[in-house]
Formats: structure tokens, C-alpha cells, sequence
């Protein structure tokens, strides 16, 4: 009898002590059974998330060149037809 109660005890004890610490990080999640993925330190977290940041960048500024390349060809276009017109214009006023 003494001896489970001295367990209850004990179990309470513990569980109240497991309460407390896991009230500290309520934000934190349990992983996945079987997951591979590794925690970080909050330096690796942090570049990480740069990398990702400048990655993000990078496409950015790929999509921004291919536009800019695509506006350029419009302009050389629009300026190759603006040439034409004006050759008819003066082939017109010169006879």
C-alpha cells in the first residue's frame, strides 16, 4: 500500500514536472515518426531562411530580365515598323 502510493506520488510529481517544462514550449511541435528532418540551430535556421529569401530574389530578378528582354524586342520592333512607315511617307511626298 505504501508503495503505491509512494508511486502515485512519484507519477503526479512527474507528470505535473512534464506539464511545467512542456508549458514553457507550447510552441513546439513533436516531429513525425520516421522523418528524416534534422533540427537547426537558430543560426542555421536563420540562414536558411536567407537562402531561401535570396533565392526568391534571384527568380525575381530572372522574371524582371526576360521582360525586359521581351520589352526591348517589342521596342526594336515598333521602332523598325515606325521606320518603314516613314519611308513610305516620304517615298509618297516625294512624287
Amino acid at each position: 500500500m505504501a508503495r503505491n502510493a509512494f508511486d502515485h506520488i512519484i507519477r503526479q510529481h512527474a507528470d505535473g514536472m512534464a506539464q511545467a517544462i512542456l508549458g514553457a514550449y507550447h510552441d513546439v511541435e513533436r516531429g513525425q515518426r520516421g522523418s528524416t528532418e534534422e533540427h537547426l540551430t537558430v543560426t542555421q535556421f536563420k540562414v536558411q531562411q536567407e537562402q531561401q529569401r535570396l533565392n526568391e530574389i534571384y527568380e525575381a530578378q530572372a522574371t524582371a530580365v526576360a521582360e525586359l528582354e521581351h520589352l526591348e524586342a517589342d521596342k526594336a520592333q515598333a521602332e523598325k515598323e515606325t521606320r518603314q512607315v516613314e519611308a513610305k511617307l516620304n517615298h509618297l511626298h516625294i512624287n
